[in-house]
């Protein structure tokens, strides 16, 4: 073991047994100089944790993480380490705090800490909003006795950079053919048609973000059918609009 600067504190060096003298520094005083002695152990962690062991953020966004060993006897302690991004062009760690990593682009990536020989690991993933608004115009583009087709706007947070769309009926190939997003103010919007949707029976329709993560979102945007963001399913004996990534 080692005295801090301060006088009062020990750091662990390495696994073993100390014999610590404490004597009592107290001039004029009743107890200057008086002494006591103790043992101190120092052992390895049986296993170390980051808190929390993962997290998702948004670019721009930050999370703050702790590091905990825990004991021989199963006790959880706060320890000072070393934290490091496994890729810092995906969270960097705050210039101005070590324990905080910041969320620079999309992707996914782990947080690693490391204290005497033990590691650990936390997820961090970092999303946007590829899908921020959908609308659907409530009279077809094109419309017959036997299908519809309706047009389709998406909007996107421009911090997502440039964003491509397209549309394709869920179990057919996609097209070739991506329909870029243009910038609009904070947002970037993509105008597309649905390829022809058949009423009845009910079908489905996906529309999706290249290289996006799967979301969630529904909605009712017209009577006459629905549509889901996303993978979810629902039952409907109206016409289906499924919008997918």
């Amino acid at each position: 073991v080692s005295v801090e600067v301060d006088g009062q504190t020990m750091r662990g060096l390495a696994d073993g047994a100390a014999r610590v003298t404490v004597t009592a520094n107290q001039p004029g005083g009743a107890y200057d100089g008086l002494s006591t002695t103790a043992m101190v152990y120092v052992t390895q962690p049986n296993q170390l944790f980051i808190e929390p062991d993962a997290v998702s953020l948004r670019p721009n966004e930050s999370a703050r993480f702790r590091v905990l060993a825990q004991s021989p006897d199963g006790g959880r302690y706060e320890v000072t380490a070393p934290l490091a991004s496994l890729d810092p062009n995906i969270v960097a760690p705050d210039p101005q705090d070590p324990s905080r990593f910041i969320a620079r682009q999309l992707g996914g990536t782990q947080v690693r800490a490391e204290y005497g020989n033990r590691e650990a690991l936390a997820n961090v993933s970092v999303t946007g909003d590829r899908f921020q608004e959908v609308q659907i115009d409530p009279d077809p583009a094109r419309e017959s006795v036997d299908d519809f087709v309706v047009e389709i706007e998406v909007a996107g947070a421009q911090s997502e950079g440039p964003l491509e769309y397209r549309a394709y009926l869920p179990g057919t190939n996609p097209p070739a053919t991506w329909t870029p997003a243009q910038p609009q103010g904070t947002r970037q919007v993509a105008s597309l048609l649905s390829p022809p949707i058949a009423c009845p029976p009910p079908t489905a329709v996906a529309v999706s973000s290249r290289t996006s993560p799967t979301v969630s979102y529904r909605g009712t945007p017209r009577a006459r059918f629905r549509f889901v963001l996303g993978s979810a399913s629902m039952a409907s004996t109206a016409p289906r609009l499924f919008l997918a990534r």
